[in-house]
């Protein structure tokens, strides 16, 4: 009888242990959720929308947290700032700021950045800046304690009275003149310019660890390189030198493949599977560590050739693709719901988009080539694309296009980003250009940007090369690129990323691209049972409910164990 009442007692300690475990790990996993950066930034622009200024504080930010919300001055309610663990305000306009906005700043106590314009509103936390006096600078050099930055001609700044206690960080001096650019008061924070272009970026950029409190200190200077416009009329021997140097070199690399070459002149297709010699030297590749990123599908647009074209951007009316994708996709702008009715733009261009980069997946699949990241031809790619590419990759690469109103209004990130208007795609960044054909300076351009990207921590001087140029140019490149000092090579393929189309999913396993086909069956439900999943617990909640799981798993046997040892002694 004392037997059973020990055995009953046992399991009923076995059933409340895993309960309370359970259940103190979910808690766990919601506290750690919300300790996450979260971050709000307050903008005010000209018309009140997010645009290429907001855009590009955006890819800034990316680098520290996926958590980012935008909400213009005119629309801040109180539950905006509620759960942020840190606040942005950026004044790229003048503006009144509303009186309601400043009263809910007035009660907002964690980190605060201010960007340009404004600020002295706020005198709650803003109270050292007494004016906003903006004045036009030229040939300053920006400067942090003795460590000269970079030179700058004509950059607007914010003059202003410092106050005794007030740190500057940064400053830019012009001959006897200096100007505080980047300053702290405990952990209210101001950056003294609205302009975020050109070479200031890369300095917020860096004072950006600052006031996130991440040092991200590392002694490497973080290095890729891409080999740029490979296509079924690429020359394979030139394509295989280059390939065994690189791998002679133990230098991981990127490999931007566009499957199909299209002649406009003649309207002839060629398709990697008509060039078995090139096929073979991506599969070497790829087989020793080369990264495959899609470039477009036939990288070219109307009556543009491959390797020329704008494949997802207008650029004769330098706009998104818009009604003559029509004819184009074999479809009519009226019909393509199936319902007679005419779709608006967005999906018109969604459903060009979609079409395109399916068939470049798939191809590439068939051979046997897998990509895990996507390029747009010349970076050029409406915000609409962007969502629409998000998803079928998880990582994009090269520079990014900050606006639809026009494509050369695009930039790099100074580092690895994961900015909010890219919809959860991770940015490898491009940062320091290319050789261009013939022209002995753009080597020179380089080497000037690669001192511009090393100023920021953990920044990334990521370059690309045409491989039609022969291997001597490329040579060239990575001598000068290993010329930096405690240079380190990143591995793409040591990333996670994620390929998904209705036919194949794409992931990374043990630093190799590994396909999934499916069937339709199969698509369906794996997508039915994650959005459910997704639904009811969150990324952080997953990783900490898995690490819960262990630890209960491992606790049950122990008390196993031990209940064993009661048994045996009774």
């Amino acid at each position: 009888m004392m037997r059973q009442l020990m055995v009953k007692f046992s399991r009923k300690v076995i059933f409340l242990t895993i309960i309370l475990i359970l259940f103190s790990n979910l808690l766990y996993a919601q506290s750690s959720a919300a300790d996450q950066v979260k971050v709000l930034v307050i903008y005010s622009s000209e018309n009140g929308e997010v645009d290429e200024h907001q855009r590009l504080l955006d890819l800034l930010i990316g680098h520290f947290t996926s958590s980012i919300t935008f909400v213009s001055s005119a629309e801040v309610k109180a539950k905006d700032v509620s759960e942020v663990t840190h606040l942005i305000y950026y004044g790229q306009v003048p503006e009144e700021l509303p009186s309601s906005l400043v009263r809910l700043l007035d009660s907002y106590h964690g980190p605060v950045l201010g960007i340009g314009y404004n600020v002295e509103q706020i005198t709650s936390h803003f109270s050292y800046v007494d004016s906003m006096e903006m004045k036009i600078v030229n040939d300053v050099t920006i400067k942090r304690g003795e460590q000269e930055f970079i030179k700058v001609n004509a950059h607007p700044i914010v003059t202003m009275t410092i106050d005794q206690d007030l740190d500057v960080l940064v400053e830019m001096n012009q001959k006897e003149n200096n100007y505080p650019l980047f300053m702290k008061q405990n952990d209210i924070y101001y950056y003294a310019t609205p302009n975020l272009f050109g070479p200031v970026a890369t300095i917020l950029a860096d004072e950006l660890h600052t006031f996130f409190d991440m040092s991200h200190e590392s002694s490497s200077t973080y290095a890729l390189l891409r080999l740029e416009d490979i296509h079924p009329r690429t020359d394979a021997e030139v394509l295989e030198e280059i390939a065994m140097f690189l791998h002679k070199k133990n230098i991981p690399y990127m490999v931007s493949v566009t499957p199909v070459y299209v002649n406009p002149l003649t309207e002839e297709e060629y398709h990697l599977s008509e060039t078995p010699k090139l096929l073979k030297v991506l599969e070497f590749m790829q087989r020793n560590g080369a990264s495959i990123v899609l470039h477009g599908y036939t990288d070219q647009y109307g009556e543009g050739k491959t390797g020329d074209g704008f494949e997802f951007w207008d650029v004769d009316k330098n706009s998104p693709m818009m009604e003559e994708l029509g004819t184009n996709i074999e479809t009519n702008f009226y019909t393509i719901s199936g319902t007679g009715d005419m779709i608006d733009r967005n999906k018109l261009e969604s459903f060009y988009i979609e079409n395109r980069i399916t068939r470049g997946i798939h191809e590439l699949v068939d051979y046997g080539i897998y990509p895990i990241a996507f390029e747009a031809p010349h970076y050029a790619m409406s915000q609409n694309g962007y969502e629409v590419i998000s998803n079928y990759f998880s990582t994009y690469v090269g520079q990014v296009q900050l606006t639809d109103e026009d494509w050369r209004i695009m930039t790099e990130a100074p580092n690895i980003t994961t900015p909010s208007f890219l919809n959860g795609m991770k940015l490898i960044p491009e940062t320091i250009r290319y050789i261009r054909y013939e022209d002995p300076t753009s080597i020179q351009e380089m080497k000037e940007r690669i001192d511009e990207f090393t100023m920021v921590r953990d920044g990334i001087i990521g370059g690309f090369y045409h491989p039609f140029l022969g291997s001597d140019g490329l040579k060239d490149l990575v001598h000068e690129m290993e010329r930096i000092p405690d240079l380190e090579w990143i591995n793409v393929n040591e990333m996670d990323h994620r390929v998904e189309t209705d036919r194949v999913i794409i992931t990374m396993e043990n630093g190799k691209a590994t396909p999934k086909h499916l069937k339709q069956e199969d698509k369906e439900e794996e997508s039915k049972w994650l959005q459910y999943f997704l639904s009811q617990v969150s990324s952080e909640s997953v990783l900490w409910i898995s690490i819960g799981g262990g630890i209960t798993i491992t606790m049950v046997l122990i008390t196993y164990l031990l209940l064993g040892r009661v048994e045996r002694s009774l």
